[in-house]
């Protein structure tokens, strides 16, 4: 388990071989069902939160019983096209930032599972507009309320990883009912081959 020490406690993160991730998390989590909401994001009635990410052969999976979390795990590998995918995805100061990399490849990688892991935890995942989440800080502002997030370092070797949770809620805002199933949502095992 992983789990840097500026996160919201009690938080679990696991790293772990991607196909026993699916049977860690639902023992984990027994007797209580994991599903999915019609985004795709996996819930639990009654808590906890959680998010899990999966890339070459290993899986990131994070649980916090406060706050909403999103995790992002990445494969270092060749990226087709990096400046299309860099114009795309970058805010200007990212744009910046990235063009003073020794390695703009990995630097962008990293920038990714930064932006995934807010994304996921804001809720909006890939339909995010990723270059609006600007995540050279520690922290994005969203109207959501405010993100934290960081790198986790040294996931496995090859791979880049970071964690993100929701600090600060709108204060018109009340923090959602993990014990009302959100629009759209179906068993977990609905994804499953």
């Amino acid at each position: 388990m992983i789990a840097p020490a500026s996160a919201p406690a009690p938080l679990e993160v696991w790293i772990l071989p991607a196909d026993r991730a699916h049977d860690a998390l639902a023992a984990h989590l027994a007797p209580r069902t994991l599903r999915r909401d019609g985004a795709g994001k996996p819930w639990v009635p009654g808590g906890p939160y959680l998010n899990l990410s999966h890339s070459g052969a290993l899986a990131l999976i994070a649980i916090c019983a406060d706050t909403e979390v999103g995790v992002d795990l990445e494969r270092i590998r060749p990226l087709r096209n990096p400046p299309g995918l860099s114009r795309r995805m970058c805010s200007p100061r990212e744009a910046a930032w990235l063009a003073d990399q020794a390695d703009p490849a990995v630097a962008l990688l990293r920038l990714w599972v930064r932006k995934e892991a807010v994304a996921k935890a804001q809720g909006g995942g890939l339909r995010t507009a990723l270059s609006g989440l600007d995540v050279l800080a520690g922290h994005v502002e969203l109207p959501e309320g405010r993100y934290a997030l960081c790198d986790l370092p040294d996931p496995a070797p090859g791979y880049l990883a970071a964690l993100a949770w929701r600090e600060t809620f709108p204060a018109q805002d009340h923090r959602p009912s993990r014990h009302s199933p959100p629009s759209g949502e179906r068993p977990l095992s609905d994804d499953r081959p």
